[in-house]
């Protein structure tokens, strides 16, 4: 039981919510601090181009992320991973 708990999951094309960047990272752990947020961004190497975006973390990203590439999304899922 306890392996299942270690694994997370990141589909090809991954859902991201009508929100900010920091609120569909924060989906993975809702008590996250931003320093929590902002480790697992860099560690899925998405921190550099979020800070790129007009309000860096507070961007809001539109509905399925399409302000986003397929590539953004996927760090962005793999980070909210990470947090889990």
């Amino acid at each position: 039981f306890y392996l299942r708990e270690q694994i997370g999951f990141v589909q090809q094309e991954p859902f991201l919510f009508n929100g900010t960047v920091r609120a569909n990272l924060a989906y993975g752990d809702l008590s996250a601090s931003h320093d929590q947020i902002e480790a697992v961004a860099r560690a899925a190497q998405a921190h550099e181009f979020i800070q790129a975006l007009p309000d860096g973390y507070d961007t809001w990203i539109g509905e399925r992320g399409v302000k986003l590439s397929v590539g953004q999304k996927q760090r962005i899922a793999i980070a909210r991973v990470l947090l889990k």
